[in-house]
């Protein structure tokens, strides 16, 4: 009885020593996912910031061509 004792102890430690292994690799994935989800985050945030760069110069460079556009009138006229 002692020996069946033991060896059901033994093989509690062993699933216990298992279950700590899992629940690091699981804290290792956890932790990956977050840096991964703040990379795109932080990627989507210069995405966005480079949109409005764009819309700046798009609406910059209809202005200049409306005042070429005006001054090419005034030329011609």
């Amino acid at each position: 009885e002692s020996m069946n004792a033991s060896e059901a102890l033994q093989q509690i430690v062993t699933a216990l020593e298992s279950i700590t292994a899992m629940s690091q690799q699981i804290a290792t994935a956890a932790a990956e996912q977050t840096q991964v989800s703040d990379d795109i985050a932080h990627r989507i945030n210069m995405i966005e910031e480079s949109g409005s760069k764009l819309n700046s110069v798009v609406t910059e460079s209809q202005s200049s061509t409306q005042s070429l556009a005006s001054l090419a009138n005034e030329l011609e006229g």
